[in-house]
């Protein structure tokens, strides 16, 4: 082979390698990373809190209220109309307190100022009188100018005694304002009175307790 045969021979061989070689570069390039999200450098919130499971509304069940008394109502008594009552007469009520018996309770009703009993009974009372004012005896403490309207009740603020002591101890009630003597017994008793206060007297020594409508008293 003449010396430029070589020459053309040796500039093929080398143009070869350079083609190689750039080829190769370009496999082994590595691929270009993907780009990294940012990180958020706040602090994360916090999670939020469960809501609170909702309970069925709780029924309340309520008493029903009262009757409003009317009008001639007054410290001694509440007047409340009937509106299924006809004609005219009206009714005095004497209702002691659920779970007190105090059956030996008088109860007498007297027109003013006088000392003959028109109508009563022991323990609690319900009685149909003409329309007018009346004295009411309860327990023999008596109360004035109680009214009676027809067709309407007239409810006596009325509560019980209850006094707990032994079968030989005497007890005694007075009128707390005149120290009258008014009933008494012995033992553990049960005494309806108006409302108001009433002297107990054991053995000599008195104590004033007040009465209290609808309740009953302690002692």
């Amino acid at each position: 082979m003449n010396s430029r045969a070589r020459v053309v021979a040796l500039l093929m061989l080398l143009l070869l390698v350079g083609l190689s070689w750039s080829c190769r570069r370009k496999e082994d390039k590595p691929a270009p990373r993907a780009a990294t999200p940012a990180v958020s450098t706040s602090p994360a919130p916090p999670p939020a809190s469960p809501a609170p499971a909702t309970s069925a509304p709780m029924s309340v069940v309520t008493p029903p209220p009262a009757p409003a008394a009317g009008p001639g109502s007054s410290e001694c008594c509440a007047i409340v109309a009937d509106p299924e009552r006809k004609g005219r007469l009206g009714r005095l009520v004497v209702k002691f307190p659920e779970g007190a018996n105090p059956g030996n309770t008088r109860v007498d009703v007297y027109r003013p100022g006088e000392h003959t009993s028109l109508a009563g009974g022991y323990g609690g009372q319900m009685l149909d009188l003409m329309p007018g004012t009346y004295d009411v005896e309860i327990s023999k403490k008596r109360i004035l100018g109680v009214t009676v309207q027809p067709a309407h009740d007239t409810h006596l603020r009325v509560g019980v005694l209850r006094v707990t002591a032994l079968a030989n101890t005497r007890v005694d009630l007075l009128d707390a304002t005149d120290q009258r003597a008014l009933t008494g017994g012995f033992g553990s008793q049960e005494f309806g009175l108006p409302v108001g206060p009433i002297q107990i007297k054991v053995a000599g020594q008195a104590e004033t307790v007040t009465i209290k409508d609808g309740q009953v008293t302690e002692f």
